[in-house]
């Protein structure tokens, strides 16, 4: 997110989502669910981010890097929290998805949240932290990913910073194009030649 949003879009009820320098896991700048100037987020938010359309490969995980903190109760339990979602159908339906090892929190009860009562959630990381999420049983379908952050009607807390999201495929399906050199510098205004190598065998 160094130079854009990354063709992410934001909205929701009291949406909040920007592209800030609060916080960052790699860079200067992260998406962030809060008011940037003040460091806090707002009452009654139920505001989500939503990465651009991608065709989920065989062996595809979601990773990113993330820092939350809300508004604790007791326990295991928060007043607010954050949840990823996806969605295979252009957006009119997302469907809750759960990190590897789970998710660490819960939602407390409470009318006034987005919610339901127990709705496992992030919300607070103590720092920076990643998360895994896997999508093959998504494989072959385009989806949209969606990070969704809510509160409830009183107090809150600094919110939600997203960083380095990605979409990678593991196995032998991601190495079907391979480069040769595969890393290197180039001066500006110069050229050079490499390879690219093409193994569809395995699709």
């Amino acid at each position: 997110f160094e130079t854009d949003g990354g063709g992410f879009t934001h909205g929701g009820s009291v949406d909040r989502w920007n592209r800030s320098t609060n916080r960052a896991a790699t860079g200067q700048y992260a998406w962030y669910c809060g008011t940037a100037g003040t460091r806090q987020y707002p009452n009654s938010m139920n505001a989500s981010l939503d990465t651009p359309p991608v065709m989920i490969r065989p062996s595809a995980s979601l990773i990113f890097q993330h820092w939350i903190r809300c508004e604790y109760d007791s326990g295991a339990y928060y007043w607010d929290g954050g949840v990823v979602e996806i969605s295979t159908n252009a957006g009119t339906d997302f469907t809750a998805l759960t990190p590897e090892g789970g998710y660490p929190s819960l939602i407390t009860p409470n009318p006034a949240s987005p919610f339901p009562a127990n709705t496992p959630c992030y919300a607070n990381t103590g720092g920076w932290q990643p998360a895994t999420f896997d999508l093959a049983p998504y494989a072959g379908q385009k989806a949209i990913v969606r990070f969704r952050f809510g509160s409830d009607g009183s107090v809150g807390d600094e919110g939600w910073y997203v960083d380095d999201v990605r979409i990678v495929s593991t196995g032998a399906y991601s190495n079907w194009v391979t480069l040769v050199p595969a890393t290197g510098v180039l001066a500006m205004a110069k050229s050079t030649n490499f390879a690219v190598r093409l193994d569809a065998s395995g699709t």
